[in-house]
């Protein structure tokens, strides 16, 4: 904001009284500005009254009792630097004015030729100039901090490849060869030999094109490698060009350090499908044999067992069925991680009308309405992975029912700003608490066990498909009761071509 000069403080230090006074009565024919003005006669009591008052400006004659010449002026200054001065010489002191510009007045007054406009105009000017100049050595303060902030080498070369300007961070890797740069040194000079190769290219590529150039080096010090990111970039109306250095180091080593943990990941994940594919196989071929012994028990020689015994049978052909589905839900989880079916075009309903024919004893016996949308859009998918998320999702409204009621399912799908398609399946089953829905589709969580016998599988195989297909899935669902399980898949327009890997 400008100076307000309503009211104008002076301080005058002057020891000639009828100087003074024509002073003060130069400053009261001015009409357009107030000045209050003190008189002392002496610098000490100038100095003293600069340290108790607020003044704006100090009028000064550099002849006074106490001190004499430009040395008066280096006094005051000393004891107060940010009050601007003008300074009051005699006609025979005019070279002592201009030398007391040049130690830091803002003007001077030659006795006996001013008059009330130029004592006013030089006041006002000089209390703005001041003002002016504190703002611009606040402006360059700001921007030295910011520079010294910036943890990159900025150079500035001309049209001949020579420095104009530069800045090196304290903290930099000894990256510039010389031991200290200088306006006008080469480049070649300055860069270690493959960076200032490719600079040099670099710089070429600008000036033909005024496009930002960039790559990255690695460099030796030491025995040890340092990483840096190097920036060129035209400077607008000039030949010079600007080079900004970035030590990337810590970022290379955390990346290298992040890719051999995702190496070492990707492999243990790779054995661990390989051992639950292997063990799941594995399990499968006794887990059959003792199914259709337990199914040719039931069949054929049930009634001459005891009643103790066929319960036995029961239980065990009922846990081998059980058993069946954790060990076919294990092997489509393993299979999910490396699969590379491409996705195509797909039917939601005929994907929901075979998941329904395929539930329709679990429907009957529960007694349930299920709604199917009979307008179900169509996304892209593969349909196999697409009937067992719709399995799942149904089974889970069947089991989770609750006791009062049988259950009513609805199966709607909405298309999503032509991007994307939602997928609802929506029941009055049992609520799911706020603090569970976020674990809800990790594998092995279950949260009504009461409700229904599992694995906390068959959520984790719908999380793992949907996102295998480029969609998201998730859950909106009250404590009270009733459910809304939902998943996005893209519309044909917006689909890549294949799942995702892992």
């Amino acid at each position: 904001m400008a100076f307000q000069y309503d009211q104008i403080s002076v301080l005058l230090v002057e020891d000639n009284p009828l100087d003074a006074r024509l002073i003060r009565e130069l400053l009261a024919d001015v009409g357009n500005h107030n000045f209050e003005l003190e008189w002392v006669d002496r610098l000490s009591a100038g100095i003293e009254r600069l340290d108790e008052g607020e003044f704006q400006i100090v009028l000064l004659d550099l002849s006074l009792p106490d001190s004499q010449g430009i040395d008066t002026l280096s006094t005051l200054l000393a004891a107060v630097s940010t009050i601007p001065i003008i300074v009051l010489t005699g006609l025979d002191d005019e070279m002592i004015g201009l030398e007391a510009v040049q130690r830091g007045a803002q003007d001077y007054l030659i006795k006996g030729q001013v008059d009330s406009n130029l004592l006013a105009r030089a006041i006002c000017y000089a209390i703005e100039r001041r003002r002016l100049t504190e703002q611009l050595h606040e402006r360059r303060r700001a921007l030295h901090l910011l520079i010294t902030s910036i943890p990159n080498v900025l150079l500035v070369v001309d049209e001949t490849d020579r420095l104009s300007s530069f800045f090196l961070p304290s903290h930099f890797p000894p990256l510039v060869r010389k031991e200290k740069l200088s306006a006008g040194d080469l480049l070649s000079d300055v860069l270690p030999g493959a960076m200032a190769e490719q600079t040099f290219e670099g710089i070429a590529d600008v000036r033909r094109t005024g496009i930002t150039y960039g790559f990255e080096q690695v460099v030796a010090f030491n025995g040890n490698r340092a990483f840096f990111r190097v920036k060129i970039l035209p400077i607008a109306d000039t030949e010079d060009t600007l080079i900004v250095i970035d030590d990337i180091t810590d970022l290379k080593q955390a990346e290298e350090v992040a890719n051999h943990y995702a190496a070492e990941l990707e492999s243990r994940n790779q054995e661990l499908d390989a051992f639950s594919h292997t063990v799941a196989h594995d399990l499968k071929t006794p887990l059959s044999a003792i199914k259709m012994i337990a199914d040719m028990l039931i069949e054929c020689d049930l009634d001459a067992l005891e009643p103790k015994a066929q319960e036995l049978i029961f239980a065990i052909h009922d846990s081998s069925l059980k058993m069946d589905k954790m060990i076919s839900s294990l092997l489509l989880l393993s299979r999910l991680r490396s699969a590379e079916e491409v996705v195509g075009e797909v039917d939601m309903r005929l994907v929901v009308q075979t998941v329904l024919d395929r539930l329709q004893s679990d429907i009957h016996q529960k007694n349930a309405i299920v709604e199917v949308d009979d307008n179900l859009p169509i996304a892209l998918g593969y349909g196999p992975w697409l009937e067992e998320v719709f399995a799942n999702l149904i089974s889970n409204a069947l089991k989770y029912a609750q006791e009062d009621r049988s259950p009513h399912i609805a199966i709607g799908g909405t298309s999503q700003n032509g991007t994307t398609v939602r997928y609802e399946v929506q029941d009055n089953g049992v609520g799911i608490k706020p603090q569970d829905q976020a674990r809800l589709f990790e594998m092995f969580s279950r949260f009504h066990p009461e409700k229904a016998s599992g694995h906390g599988l068959g959520l984790s195989i719908v999380h793992r498909i949907v996102t295998k297909l480029n969609g998201r899935v998730g859950v909106e669902s009250q404590p009270e009761g009733g459910s809304n399980f939902w998943f996005e898949l893209p519309t044909p327009a917006n689909s890549r071509l294949a799942p995702r890997q892992g």
